[in-house]
């Protein structure tokens, strides 16, 4: 039976009909959305395993790696197991996409995960697919990209984490959805994968990157005054990749990072919750394409004090997200 898949990191990380076995990916060495203010807690990312991709977190220097997630893989997912991590406000709870298209919530520690269950008489997976949670500041509730069958196209949603309190935002986007830490504007990437921000009810939509394909992943800041995401999703080969910060009204457009260098490429995860650091993935692809190397480092807004905190190796983290300290 042909089933929906969310096919992530993709041109306009679109839903489409699938069919057949997605095949899974070992990885070949050991290993907020909305950042919300606070002490810096861990950071949680995806990484693909031999069972899938699933959930690990790390302390703030790399170190201390734990895995949260044992997500079975789904057939005919296209990205099977778990991905997307967002930490809550009070950095006790990870959502997550699971197979592609439920919202799972497990504890910081680990241990059971709930689903969020889907709209009564809809299959994930079938004829329904959510994902990429990011909480608001209630954290009882996140916004999910959701592929609606019949509008035949990707929309902004909210929903409670039992399953309740659904309701659109917006129809004028999908992918990537994230909320201001006041929570009263959203943002996420729009048809043409340009970054749009809105107000919370979907009102006042407007576009404040270029007019580009960004990639997948963008963040707001600890005080909501600025937004940071990458700017090419599918870059030409001759194309490095740079990460920006930009306000919320589109002005103050800046480069964080300067790569010149097309073998070079950085990826943004998202701000430090005291908002002094951008945690970002840079791939070197000064090797072959095949044996890429990867590391994570911390650099300030400004370009300032950019510094590795993991090995190079072939370990890819993605989709980081850096949660608040829990406080006793």
């Amino acid at each position: 039976m042909a089933t929906l898949a969310r096919r992530h990191h993709t041109a306009r990380s679109r839903l489409v009909l699938l069919a057949g076995v997605a095949t899974l990916v070992a990885a070949s060495a050991p290993a907020v959305l909305a950042t919300y203010p606070g002490r810096d807690g861990r950071i949680a990312f995806q990484a693909e395993t031999s069972d899938g991709t699933q959930i690990f977190t790390m302390d703030r220097n790399g170190r201390d790696i734990r895995q949260l997630t044992q997500i079975h893989p789904r057939e005919g997912a296209d990205n099977p197991g778990a991905a997307a991590p967002d930490w809550s406000p009070d950095g006790r709870t990870v959502a997550f996409t699971v197979n592609d298209c439920q919202v799972g919530v497990v504890s910081a520690d680990g241990g059971p995960v709930t689903i969020i269950p889907s709209p009564p008489g809809r299959t994930p997976g079938v004829d329904y697919c959510e994902g990429d949670p990011a909480f608001l500041p209630d954290g009882q509730h996140v916004l999910v990209d959701v592929f609606d069958p019949v509008l035949d196209m990707e929309v902004v949603s909210s929903v409670r984490l039992d399953g309740s309190d659904r309701g659109l935002v917006t129809g004028a986007g999908g992918p990537d959805p994230n909320v201001s830490p006041d929570g009263s504007m959203i943002s996420f990437k729009g048809a043409d994968g340009a970054l749009f921000v809105a107000n919370r009810d979907g009102s006042g939509v407007h576009r404040v990157s270029p007019d580009i394909d960004m990639s997948f992943k963008h963040d707001w800041a600890p005080d909501g005054r600025h937004l940071v995401f990458s700017d090419y999703a599918n870059p030409d080969p001759a194309q490095p990749v740079n990460i920006w910060t930009v306000r919320p009204d589109g002005t103050h457009l800046r480069a964080v990072t300067h790569f010149t260098d097309p073998l070079y490429r950085a990826y943004a995860g998202g701000y430090s919750p005291d908002g002094l650091w951008i945690v970002l993935r840079l791939e070197n692809r000064h090797r072959s394409e095949a044996q890429g190397l990867y590391a994570l480092y911390l650099v300030h807004s400004d370009g300032t004090g950019l510094h590795r905190i993991t090995p190079w190796s072939s370990f890819r983290p993605r989709s980081l997200d850096w949660g608040t300290a829990v406080l006793p």
